[in-house]
């Protein structure tokens, strides 16, 4: 399957911080990060770096430690995130969030590299490639719904990795590939020594990813699951026509 995604010209991420000391901190670490992204969509994109992690937050969204999403729709953003949505004139300013919440996760490097470029990957995915980031989220949401016995984790979805290959690939640059492989090691050990089954199988399976790769076929990958569970996929309400060959067009 070969499809050409268009590039537009991008624009210029704005990058908001909790505050000043996480600003001098990470941005930095923010700017070395974008320099590894040569296109990004022509979308406004705001990423919004905290020192809190707001409760009310996890509870909306499940745990996490990093999320890209649409500013749309009623989510429970505390006001001091949801003010900078908005221009002088109280137009919405962007149509993306990266959001880091203030977790221990984003305060080693290697840690806050892969959950930034993870993030960016995502806005990449959403922008040029939507009706298959939509058919992945769909995939996330019900196939456990679909399969009960799938061997397949949240985390092994074709959305997810492509994602942590290309965050893998970005924090061995920034980071260097010999403290990423230790930060890996070290966050199996601390899931077996907490006896954290999810958390151990996880890294363990970004450990076998390799930056080096040869790219990744979204479009192929995700087909392969949406032919599977074509049938399944058409009763759910979507903007997809699961029924065509092309559903991503």
């Amino acid at each position: 399957m070969t499809t050409t995604l268009r590039k537009p010209a991008s624009f210029k991420p704005s990058l908001e911080f909790k505050s000043s000391g996480l600003r001098g901190r990470l941005q930095p670490v923010c700017n070395q990060v974008l320099k590894q992204f040569h296109q990004l969509p022509s979308l406004r994109l705001l990423c919004y770096f905290d020192d809190e992690n707001p409760e009310r937050l996890q509870k909306h969204f499940g745990q996490f430690a990093g999320i890209h999403i649409p500013i749309l729709g009623a989510v429970p953003w505390p006001d001091y995130v949801e003010h900078h949505f908005f221009d002088w004139a109280g137009e919405i300013a962007f149509d993306n969030l990266i959001y880091v919440p203030g977790t221990r996760y984003a305060q080693e490097r290697v840690h806050f590299v892969i959950i930034f470029s993870h993030e960016l990957q995502h806005f990449i995915q959403w922008g040029f490639a939507r009706k298959v980031y939509q058919a992945n989220v769909l995939l996330f949401q019900n196939l456990h719904l679909f399969d009960p016995t799938t061997e397949v984790k949240p985390w092994g979805l074709p959305l997810n990795r492509d994602a942590m290959i290309v965050a893998k690939r970005v924090a061995g640059a920034v980071c260097g590939m010999k403290r990423v492989k230790e930060f890996i090691e070290l966050q199996i050990n601390d899931g077996k020594q907490a006896t954290n089954i999810s958390k151990t199988q996880m890294w363990e399976w970004i450990r076998t990813i390799s930056p080096s790769a040869p790219r990744y076929d979204l479009y192929k990958e995700t087909d392969h699951l949406v032919q599977k569970y074509r049938t399944k996929l058409i009763r759910l309400k979507s903007d997809i026509d699961f029924s065509k060959s092309e559903w991503w067009l």
